[in-house]
């Protein structure tokens, strides 16, 4: 199984648990999270005025003070350009924690242990259900990344106590590396884990991510091909009230150029939005319109609960 070796230091942003995953396919089932620091794209248009006008962007990530920060979790929300600009933005790179894969496994194990979990165990002694794990970023789906999961995945499995459900939360732009490919088959085979590919690639309407840049077909097809038989995938358009166009041409693209349905691939849409009042903005007539459109719909039911807040 392909792997960084243990003595190389991983970057990452945050570890959390505790939680659920409030998004997608699997809302509601309780995660832990990696949160890797790197990504391609920025997406400063997100939350903007005008997503496509960069002259009109306001980007508080590049202007908050500060001097006075020292964990991530003290930051503010930015309500504009992407809110989790702090996982790959270099002006933070001094707050990023550094591990080995084996030091992020034990963190990450030891986010389950509770009174009724005494030990940690990834399926919970009470319900017996599954504690998820989704590795997040910035796009921890880069070549870095790519290693950094498989390194972590292997120390959890070698610990004999390991997830059987992984998520990959990705813009879906990134190659995947025959090494990746065959250890996540390799862990799927020989231990059942199941992995689903969440990819949101993003509009140009909505993030101000040119199409040449964040849209590649091809990239979705072959996470789609892998997810086949390892497990699921779906593509995840974050959308506002002017992206319907943009959003029915890409999903039109990949239905008629691509062989999406021989994998199983499926199309859901989540409102823009980094707060809960950008969430409860979006008019009833917006998610009728996905609904006709045939779109799965995602909210942010992590936003409603805990606001956006780092760690939640």
């Amino acid at each position: 199984m392909g792997c960084a070796s243990d003595e190389k230091l991983i970057q990452y942003s945050e570890i959390f648990g505790k939680t659920f995953q409030g998004e997608g396919l699997h809302t509601g089932k309780l995660t832990n999270w990696l949160r890797l620091f790197n990504c391609n794209l920025s997406c400063s248009g997100f939350g903007q005025d005008n997503p496509t006008d960069e002259t009109t962007w306001v980007l508080p990530y590049e202007t908050v003070d500060i001097s006075n920060i020292t964990k991530l979790e003290d930051l503010p929300v930015f309500t504009s350009g992407c809110d989790s600009s702090y996982s790959w933005s270099r002006r933070y790179e001094h707050l990023v924690h550094k591990d080995t894969a084996a030091t992020i496994a034990q963190k990450l194990t030891a986010l389950n242990i509770s009174d009724i979990n005494p030990t940690g165990l990834w399926v919970h002694p009470l319900t017996l259900q599954d504690i998820h794990l989704c590795f997040t970023g910035g796009e921890p789906l880069m070549p870095r990344g790519q290693q950094a999961i498989v390194a972590v995945m292997k120390e959890l499995i070698d610990s004999g106590n390991f997830p059987y459900h992984v998520t990959f939360e990705t813009n879906a732009t990134q190659k995947l590396r025959h090494d990746f490919i065959e250890a996540i088959r390799e862990m799927h085979s020989q231990h059942e884990i199941e992995f689903t590919f969440s990819m949101s690639p993003k509009l140009f309407g909505v993030s101000g991510e040119r199409p040449e840049k964040a849209w590649k077909p091809e990239v979705i097809l072959s996470y789609g091909e892998l997810a086949s038989s390892v497990g699921h995938s779906y593509v995840k358009f974050v959308v506002n009230e002017s992206s319907f166009d943009e959003l029915t041409q890409r999903t039109l693209e990949l239905l008629s150029e691509y062989d999406v349905w021989e994998y199983n691939i499926g199309f859901w849409a989540m409102p823009v939005g980094a707060t809960l009042e950008e969430q409860e903005s979006h008019p009833t007539a917006m998610y009728d319109k996905l609904i006709e459109l045939g779109y799965n719909i995602s909210d942010r039911v992590h936003v409603r609960v805990y606001g956006n807040c780092i760690g939640k």
